[in-house]
């Protein structure tokens, strides 16, 4: 029995915060919209209850409401905005029903409205300012270096955190890249884990002990020096490519290779010989077979330019 009394004391305290919410919602529109809003809702509250709990819960409901709506100052001069009734007034000097008023409210803030509410907040004194991110030493010091900045106070960290999300796209979507195309290239070559590195991140920023900044530090490392592998072969490999396909294709090449079978006999046709010789040698040739050997010279560039580390 005593378990039925709190729940519904519980109950009664719910509801009566709830209507006092549509009190203020409503207090600047027409009284009968306000009472009809404020029957749907007890309506709703007494049809979750057993017949018998129903009573007790108006009885308790009453002791949440004294005055109800009978000490309403009434304005006489006409004025449209509708008058606050006392509990209206003691609700709006409670601090706790103001907060818990302003948390249902936040829910349909926009970023904009929160921050404001936030900074005003701030400003009265209610809410600690957001605490200001501190770099480490030995990273503003690499920092300075490398965005060329005059010194520590040209560097945000709040402003920093909030690319952090971009600069790890753009480090993974390479990773992936890098990887997926060194396999096709070169499939019997062994490269990065593919998703290593985005695990190792999720793990580093969730705090796991088992994954040091060392590690992750490894894991771009790897990815940068496969990124530039392949840019550095995509940029000389043709050159490469070229030199080898001159080497079995061009006139001298051609010739050589005439004169190294035995030469052109008498009365031989030395153009129809090199001909010959050419469609010989270009019989295997054709779009599959050329861009494999690109590719193939690009993976040969790209693994001597990784082992080397001449980058």
């Amino acid at each position: 029995m005593a378990t039925q009394t709190t729940d519904v004391e519980t109950a009664a305290q719910e509801l009566a915060h709830r209507l006092r919410l549509i009190q203020l919602d409503f207090s600047e529109g027409p009284a009968d919209e306000r009472r009809e809003y404020l029957s749907e809702e007890i309506g709703r509250s007494l049809r979750g209850l057993t017949p018998g709990q129903r009573p007790q819960l108006l009885d308790r409901l009453k002791s949440h409401f004294p005055s109800w709506d009978a000490d309403m100052d009434v304005a006489t001069d006409g004025a449209s905005k509708a008058p606050r009734s006392a509990s209206d007034e003691d609700d709006l000097r409670d601090a706790s029903f103001l907060v818990t008023r302003l948390v249902e409210a936040s829910k349909g803030m926009s970023d904009g409205e929160r921050q404001v509410v936030r900074d005003r907040l701030v400003a009265a004194g209610l809410a600690d300012a957001a605490p200001k991110l501190a770099w480490r030493d030995d990273a503003t010091e690499e920092l300075i270096k490398m965005l060329e900045a005059k010194g520590e106070d040209d560097l945000d960290p709040q402003r920093a955190l909030s690319v952090v999300d971009l600069m790890v796209s753009c480090i993974m979507g390479l990773n992936r890249l890098s990887i997926r195309t060194w396999q096709e290239m070169a499939p019997k070559e062994k490269t990065m884990e593919p998703g290593k590195l985005g695990r190792d991140l999720s793990r580093y920023f969730a705090g796991d002990p088992d994954v040091s900044r060392e590690q992750v530090a490894e894991d771009l490392e790897r990815t940068r020096t496969l990124v530039a592998s392949l840019v550095f072969a995509i940029k000389n490999a043709p050159r490469e490519w070229a030199h080898r396909f001159l080497e079995r294709f061009s006139e001298a090449a051609i010739t050589g290779s005439v004169t190294a079978e035995g030469g052109v006999k008498f009365l031989d046709n030395k153009d129809k010989r090199c001909w010959d010789k050419y469609k010989q040698l270009a019989a295997d040739l054709d779009q599959v077979s050329l861009s494999q050997e690109i590719l193939d010279v690009v993976a040969e560039f790209a693994t001597r330019i990784r082992e080397s580390g001449r980058f």
